[in-house]
């Protein structure tokens, strides 16, 4: 193999591909990046088994060639040099050397025979989207899935799509958050699919750096995301979603509108106390125009801020896990938000003001 181009360019491609290669796998061959040309590119391929990230590069390639290399090793040290011409070669489609004007290195390697054979989603198009667009919902809602992988579905984001929409939902049965984005076109049929939460926060961050649509093609394990220089497939989680929208509230007998930055501020300063009681808060909320925020532990001492809202309604009264309130106002990128209840053992809503795409469910602690 013999490739050149210059080194900002792999940079970028090894910065992507690496957000899956892992080192503490029991198989080691997971830790490596597979190197190949194709196309007049060379391509960079990463897995976890779980998902498949695939970059590629432009540039000149002379050779033809495949092998594997250790990933955080080779993209810490093209990471270190300068952004001039740099030029990789293989006699042999094992081992690796690097070089430029100043730098030449060698590095150990395996054949690419030996890395996991990349999966193919044999399908067409099924619908395209803004990829920042994407990206900026999936950070909306992955946060709210389950860490603890027990119940798959639930570690997992369902995307459903429907006509010209898009919807994302994630919970963990302790908070919901749903996400709606239009489409530009009908897809040809009303289809769901879940995707691990894991995969969903590497792709948020990939998608994140892309300036164009993003391709979606569905197979029946494996979904793919498609850009001009850049894949990611993903394995879809088999099961069914919970049907969530029957704990949706109709309606609220206390509503309070508040600057999202003044919520944020006075839940933190709460939740400094409420650490040794499991993260607990009690927000009241007063005609009068104030949301009135405390915390109280025995180990620790008690807490009261107040700031104003604009409160419709009745008084009320509710509690929450200050974490999981800190983890949907911190996401969100509205000046406003409001948060609306119906007694204090009921799921409370909370919303961007103004916006109808997006709603976080939260359920109450008991006081």
């Amino acid at each position: 193999m013999k490739f050149s181009c210059l080194q900002d360019n792999i940079n970028k491609g090894l910065i992507q591909v690496s957000r899956i290669s892992t080192t503490k796998s029991t198989l080691p061959i997971l830790e490596n990046v597979l190197i190949k040309t194709e196309g007049g590119r060379l391509k960079l391929v990463t897995t976890d088994l779980e998902a498949v990230i695939i970059q590629w590069i432009g540039g000149k390639v002379e050779k033809e060639g495949s092998l594997t290399i250790p990933c955080k090793l080779l993209s810490e040290y093209v990471n270190s040099l300068p952004n001039n011409k740099i030029e990789l070669k293989s006699a042999d489609n094992v081992d690796l050397s690097i070089s430029t004007e100043e730098y030449e290195a060698n590095f150990k390697g395996q054949s690419a025979e030996d890395f996991p054979i990349i999966p193919e989603v044999k399908s067409n198009t099924f619908t395209s989207i803004k990829a920042k667009n994407l990206s900026e919902a999936l950070s909306e809602v992955v946060y709210a899935a389950a860490i603890d992988e027990s119940r798959p579905v639930l570690a997992g984001v369902l995307f459903s799509f429907e006509k010209n929409s898009l919807k994302l939902a994630a919970t963990d049965s302790y908070r919901l958050a749903e996400k709606k984005i239009a489409l530009k076109s009908n897809v040809s049929s009303s289809l769901k699919i879940i995707i691990p939460a894991r995969t969903i926060s590497e792709l948020q961050r990939i998608l994140a750096d892309i300036d164009e649509d993003v391709e979606i093609k569905i197979g029946e394990s494996q979904v793919l995301f498609h850009s001009k220089n850049t894949d990611v497939i993903a394995r879809l989680i088999d099961g069914n979603f919970p049907d969530y929208e029957k704990i949706i509230p109709e309606q609220h007998s206390t509503k309070a509108t508040i600057a999202k930055d003044k919520f944020i501020n006075i839940v933190k300063v709460a939740s400094l106390f409420a650490k040794e009681g499991g993260n607990n808060i009690k927000i009241k909320l007063s005609p009068k125009g104030k949301m009135i925020v405390s915390a109280t532990t025995s180990q620790v001492g008690d807490n009261v801020s107040q700031t104003e809202a604009e409160v419709e309604g009745v008084e009320g009264e509710i509690s929450f896990n200050a974490r999981y309130l800190l983890d949907v106002l911190g996401n969100l990128k509205v000046p406003k938000v409001s948060l609306e209840i119906s007694g204090k053992l009921k799921p409370a809503a909370l919303k961007p003001e103004g916006k109808s795409d997006y709603l976080h469910i939260i359920m109450p602690l008991s006081t």
